[in-house]
């Protein structure tokens, strides 16, 4: 059965009907007795190593996003020419958005708390979250959660998904995702997860956006490369094995690069 699984996979990845490569066909959110987060929180080995030093910029909080070709022509269409905003000196604000944060250390990880409102109704947030912009090095991610395609409905089931940067379907929201593993070819990078959440990926000339839309909390944790802790290892695979990025010729989708500087205030 699972040999007939990945024939017909392969078949609807030539045809462009799958990007993502998933490396586990049978976990569920309730594959293990113990919930992942807490799995990972009590299992992670406490590390030396900043995990903002893998972080270029931020952090930052996203209040748009993208607009698709349809939207910028659109008269009237409120959404911000810029979406992302730098914290203001007393974190209380950024932007259109009116915030609360917390960072603070939990066992091994960063763990970092949020609350965001709009003090404007003239600004439609497409997308509310807090974002940051990793090191230029990292390009790829595999998540636990849903996939492949970002997150609509009928189109996504749990599961362990992988994508590299440049890949015409890395874009985007997926939601019910657990944890998140952002690295380099030697996996080195960020670790991120939560319970439950939606966590976007954007493409920029400096680098990978990440974003945990909505309010709540999750966590970070700095990967080094050269010690990757076993748990790691028994969730996720070498990122070298990841596919290549699927590059269709002559679609119509959107996935233009943005330029960083155009997109951040």
């Amino acid at each position: 059965m699972r040999r007939l699984f990945l024939i017909a996979l392969i078949f609807m990845m030539a045809a462009g009907g799958i990007s993502a490569q998933e490396t586990d066909t049978t976990l569920t959110r309730h594959t293990h007795p113990i919930p992942l987060k807490q799995r990972l929180l009590e299992g992670l080995p406490k590390t030396t190593d900043d995990v903002m030093e893998k972080v270029q910029d931020g952090m930052l909080i996203r209040a748009g996003r993208k607009a698709t070709p349809a939207e910028a022509q659109k008269a009237g269409d409120k959404r911000q020419g810029k979406y992302l905003f730098h914290l203001s000196p007393d974190s209380s604000h950024a932007g259109p958005i009116a915030t609360s944060i917390r960072t603070e250390t939990a066992g091994p990880a960063t763990h970092i708390t949020f609350s965001l409102t709009p003090d404007s109704t003239d600004t439609f947030p497409s997308e509310l979250g807090i974002a940051f912009l990793l090191v230029k090095r990292i390009d790829r991610v595999q998540w636990i959660g849903n996939g492949p395609r970002p997150a609509h409905p009928g189109g996504c089931r749990y599961g362990l998904w992988a994508l590299q940067q440049g890949d015409h379907y890395f874009e985007g929201n997926r939601c019910g995702v657990d944890a998140a593993l952002f690295t380099d070819a030697d996996g080195d990078g960020v670790l991120l997860f939560c319970d439950n959440g939606n966590v976007s990926f954007e493409q920029t000339d400096r680098g990978i956006v990440v974003t945990y839309n909505a309010t709540g909390d999750f966590y970070l944790y700095s990967v080094n490369g050269r010690h990757v802790p076993q748990l790691i290892h028994d969730l996720f695979d070498h990122p070298r094995t990841i596919a290549p990025p699927y590059r269709p010729s002559g679609t119509q989708q959107d996935s233009h690069l943005m330029r960083y500087s155009d997109i951040v205030e």
